[in-house]
């Protein structure tokens, strides 16, 4: 029984034990004989509706938790007493490895957003300048098609209707030549 009961980690300084319903305990994490038995709370759990639960008591002028869970038959309970000092620094180093994962997480999310507004930036550069240079009448403008993203289908619509927009200049303009010759 004590070999099972080492091999609880319940924490620095907890103890672990088990007291039977004649009041004997086996007690792994402490060389005394009773701990359990003489804790006023072990007599409440004894008492108690819910065959497990726990509570916070002062055991030798320090804080803990005290665990237990009775057997259903009452022959035996499971009990343990973790000091609370240890259960907060555990929750500290959580807390601390928490904080640390949130602010990676920031940063990688601010530098992925950063390269995202770089690349969009620069194809709406590209395309803002390109299509400055048709506003001015230089219908040979064609923008370059790279990708399979959004800008790269705005690339394909804009070299079409820049295209298209050639073909009719220049059949406006063969008409209207062949308007002067027949005039």
């Amino acid at each position: 029984v004590l070999t099972i009961l080492n091999k609880l980690e319940l924490g620095e300084g907890s103890i672990v034990g088990i007291v039977t319903a004649g009041g004997r305990e086996c007690i792994a994490g402490s060389d005394e004989a009773a701990i359990f038995g003489e804790l006023p709370a072990f007599r409440e759990c004894l008492g108690a509706e819910e065959p497990e639960g726990f509570m916070e008591i002062t055991y030798q002028g320090e804080d803990y938790l005290f665990l237990y869970s009775r057997h259903a038959d009452g022959y035996f309970s499971v009990c343990a007493l973790t000091p609370i000092s240890t259960i907060t620094s555990q929750a500290e180093s959580i807390r601390n490895v928490t904080v640390i994962m949130v602010a990676l997480a920031a940063v990688i999310a601010i530098l992925v957003g950063a390269l995202i507004s770089l690349k969009m930036g620069r194809g709406m550069k590209k395309i803002i300048g390109s299509m400055s240079e048709v506003g001015k009448g230089d219908l040979t403008v064609q923008l370059e098609n790279k990708g399979k993203d959004e800008f790269a289908v705005l690339t394909y619509a804009m070299n079409r209707m820049v295209a298209h927009t050639g073909k009719l200049v220049k059949k406006t303009a063969d008409s209207v030549s062949a308007l002067g010759e027949i005039t």
